[in-house]
């Protein structure tokens, strides 16, 4: 079985992995005698059990192989933190980010593998990068166990992340037959004043946590965009709001999968860009895609996803800002109106005050356009959901023109739907080179479900034309009780729209999917299906 990983450490002249190989063989051996998979529920007598193989595994990890005598007081309190990103039938990449010099090893098996099977040793520099391992050859729609062993520092002193009472699982891409669940989340807005409370994204992803260990578990999760927040927070270094994210997101993506869409506020903006078709390092929005390649895993074109085959610059080589796979029934497609917006819609004086809007600006491009509509076109998939942060056009009428929010109604203007604010088709005049038309109007022909963005910071969703815009609320900000005030300015009937901060679940079904809006509180807040489009 081989695995693709980076960097590879000369492991032989440090570490004994003799040890750390046999202590992961026993836990492995242990997991797949009792099989405690997250999608079931312990009861007392298993959960002695598991506690008591996990006691085993540490005492064997603990163990020195020449006699078996025990290492003197392991310091284990700081283990790596790992991140899933771009699933396949076949394949899955492991990140992994330590705040300690470590070298790390994944030993993995699935249910059909009579040997472990594992990584090569890697290393992992402190508060650097993380260490990249693709694990190949798996097999379709099957669920594997893992452990990450690491060694901080050079101590000699092995420790494992899965002790006691936790075991990691991942799931390779669904069959059409499957049902399976996945989140979704939107504008987390790290670290900006007055809009992030670390102790509610806290409490949000503490109940995503659950969600992985509950039955029908979560295969991946899709985060919106307004992440990073690098345009609108001054951080001390470029890499702290990554770093941060990955910190975050790995209480949950070390089991399911993530999934990152461009938000307005991240940085990967093209009205940034200074100079096109030229190396430059120095230039933000390259920068920030460079960044964001470093430490996480976004999907990248290959025989299981499609997306963006365009090198621009050199250095970022595929960027990853826009895809689409099948999982499951289910097409997901992951749209960037702002790289190629290369004219930024609001234009304001040093007061702040707006002199212009044209929502015409907001733009897919031209490729990404093409792309959206042969992918919809050529997918057999029943259900087809698009995630992004928001729309091409958006809003008017309101101070928040040309901010490129809104609800459902907004959805029939400008690019994304073709007619101008006095209710003109102007579409051809605009876009002469678009040959498919309004992008609403071939998301109702090819069938669209639900379009689920962010930007607004609010729960509110809205039927046009048989698709169902879903916008999300953030998962970060204690809005408990209180009112949409500015629900109508953003472009959202009052009466329909909920502040509440929290996250989507959506389980799908050969035959349905079922969207649940959960608040931050654990309270149901929201929940309603689709159904496959003839």
């Amino acid at each position: 079985m081989l695995t693709q990983f980076e960097p590879i450490p000369d492991s032989g002249k440090v570490f004994k992995w003799k040890r750390l190989f046999i202590g992961a063989s026993v836990f492995i051996a242990l997991v797949f005698l009792y099989q405690p998979l997250r999608r079931e529920s312990f009861n007392e007598a298993e959960e002695r059990r598991h506690i008591e193989m996990g006691r085993q595994v540490d005492r064997s990890m603990y163990q020195q192989t020449n006699g078996g005598a025990p290492l003197t007081a392991p310091t284990c309190e700081t283990p790596p933190y790992v991140l899933l990103g771009a699933p396949t039938t076949s394949e899955i990449t492991i990140n992994i980010f330590s705040d300690l010099d470590s070298v790390v090893k994944v030993f993995y098996a699935g249910p059909m593998d009579q040997h472990n099977l594992e990584t090569q040793p890697m290393q992992v520099q402190a508060s650097q990068a993380p260490a990249r391992a693709t694990l190949t050859n798996l097999s379709p729609g099957t669920t594997y166990h893992y452990v990450v062993a690491y060694q901080n520092g050079m101590g000699g002193k092995y420790c494992t992340q899965a002790l006691t009472s936790e075991v990691r699982v991942f799931t390779t891409a669904k069959s059409t037959a499957d049902t399976f669940r996945f989140g979704v989340v939107a504008d987390i807005h790290l670290n900006q004043e007055g809009g992030f409370m670390e102790s509610v994204v806290q409490q949000t992803f503490a109940l995503m946590q659950q969600e992985v260990t509950n039955p029908g578990g979560m295969d991946f999760v899709v985060d919106l965009g307004d992440t990073f927040m690098n345009t609108k927070v001054p951080y001390p270094t470029k890499i702290e709001p990554y770093q941060r994210i990955f910190r975050l997101y790995s209480q949950v993506c070390n089991q399911a999968p993530l999934f990152l869409v461009n938000g307005n506020h991240d940085g990967e903006v093209g009205w940034d860009i200074q100079i096109p078709n030229k190396k430059h390092p120095e230039n933000p929005p390259v920068e920030y895609v460079l960044n964001r390649k470093a430490y996480f895993s976004n999907p990248l074109p290959n025989a299981f996803y499609s997306g963006n085959t365009v090198v621009e610059f050199e250095e970022t080589g595929y960027q990853g800002n826009y895809f689409a796979f099948d999982w499951g029934n289910a097409l997901i497609i992951g749209l960037d109106p702002f790289w190629y917006t290369r004219t930024i819609s609001r234009i304001t004086d040093k007061h702040g005050v707006n002199l212009a809007e044209d929502p015409w600006s907001w733009t897919l491009g031209e490729d990404q356009y093409n792309w959206l509509y042969d992918t919809l076109a050529n997918t057999k998939a029943k259900f087809k959901f698009i995630m992004m942060h928001h729309v091409t056009g958006g809003v008017f009428g309101t101070p928040k023109e040309g901010g490129g929010g809104g609800g459902a109604k907004f959805s029939r203007y400008f690019e994304w739907g073709g007619y101008d604010r006095d209710g003109q088709h102007l579409f051809e005049q605009k876009r002469p080179t678009f040959s498919h038309g309004p992008i609403h109007d071939f998301l109702v022909k090819f069938g669209v479900q639900v379009v689920f963005k962010g930007h607004d910071h609010l729960n509110n969703k809205g039927d046009l034309d048989g698709v169902l815009y879903h916008t999300l609320p953030k998962p970060s900000l204690d809005t408990f009780g209180k009112p949409p005030t500015t629900a109508e300015e953003q472009g959202y009937p009052y009466e329909d729209s909920v502040l509440e901060s929290g996250y989507m679940m959506v389980t799908v079904s050969p035959t349905v999917a079922t969207v649940t809006y959960t608040s931050f509180k654990g309270e149901q807040m929201d929940e309603y299906s689709v159904y496959p489009t003839a």
